[in-house]
């Protein structure tokens, strides 16, 4: 898994987004930085990820 960068966070896409010429699907997770992703929250295309949970609890 790619390490992100700082500044930024890792959201999941609920409604289709383009960013930086790539389209992200809906479940799709993509790394944001806050100023980037805000106006995406607000509109409900995109919502903080939960974060990585280990399958082999």
């Amino acid at each position: 898994m790619a390490k992100a960068k700082v500044g930024t966070a890792t959201y999941t896409v609920k409604f289709i987004v383009t960013h930086d010429d790539k389209t992200y699907p809906p479940g799709e997770p993509i790394t944001l930085t806050e100023e980037q992703a805000e106006p995406l929250v607000k509109l409900g295309s995109i919502e903080a990820a939960a974060p990585a949970v280990d399958a082999e609890q």
